[in-house]
């Protein structure tokens, strides 16, 4: 057998039972249901997947363009940042270079979508693990626990585990989303 055969195989069994103790540990916490599940790992495979095009830019350009017709290389379209796409003449507009770069060319859209999808996905994450609307402790008279969010609804505080579990399984969809996404390219 050949070594990166074996290395594969080995590589896609510890994913699979990463994977598997993730959501079991997830699911005995019983503090996410799986819609809640699916919703982060979703935002974190599409931001695994943003990831994997932004690598494949860098180290195989013509197989993007490949995959993704409409997708333009980086190496072309910097020079949109600029006026006349010469850097010497500044910013095309107030800017381009710096908080508005997503609105000039395919890269920083793609590097926004997985920065804002990385954010999201974490957001969503703490929320539906918190079970609270907000996220400012008060410590109010006759509560069960001392911090208590302004909505009137407890934080949730569940056993470490759970939180491991759930930081695996989000691991996990951001690793499967940007292998799908690399493997799609490669082919091209």
């Amino acid at each position: 057998m050949h070594l990166c055969n074996l290395k594969t195989r080995t590589m896609k069994k510890s994913i699979l039972l990463s994977i598997l103790l993730s959501i079991l540990l997830s699911a005995q916490s019983f503090s996410q249901t799986i819609g809640q599940m699916l919703i982060t790992g979703t935002q974190f495979a599409i931001s695994g997947g943003c990831d994997a095009i932004l690598q494949a830019d860098h180290f195989y350009p013509e197989q993007v363009v490949k995959a993704f017709p409409s997708y333009e290389l980086s190496r072309d379209t910097w020079q949109r940042k600029y006026k006349n796409g010469d850097p010497a003449q500044g910013e095309a507009f107030l800017g381009s270079t710096t908080v508005l770069a997503s609105l000039t060319d395919p890269f920083h859209r793609v590097q926004t979508l997985r920065n804002v999808t990385m954010v999201t996905g974490a957001a969503t994450w703490a929320y539906s693990t918190s079970k609270s609307v907000g996220y400012i402790p008060v410590i109010r008279e006759g509560s069960r626990n001392w911090f208590e969010v302004v909505s009137g609804r407890e934080i949730n505080i569940k056993p470490w585990w759970a939180y491991v579990g759930e930081s695996v399984f989000n691991y996990a969809a951001f690793n499967v989303g940007k292998e799908i996404t690399f493997r799609y390219i490669k082919s091209k």
